[in-house]
């Protein structure tokens, strides 16, 4: 619908402007939200897991 149409509102014209940041405000909370469970869940389970892997190397194969 064009701007000189009859059943042209500027009610709605920003509409898609505040959708769009809302959107934009959401995928950062998520990527946010994402970064802590990294920083709090997979890097101490990697870390735990590569000392463990040290520790089983570090042994004599053959006793």
């Amino acid at each position: 619908m064009g701007y000189g149409d009859e059943n042209w509102s500027d009610s709605a014209h920003h509409d898609f402007q505040y959708q769009v940041q809302d959107y934009a405000v959401s995928l950062q909370e998520l990527q946010d939200h994402f970064k802590e469970w990294i920083r709090e869940e997979v890097y101490p389970t990697i870390d735990s897991l590569s000392s463990s892997v040290a520790k089983f190397f570090d042994k004599p194969i053959l006793g």
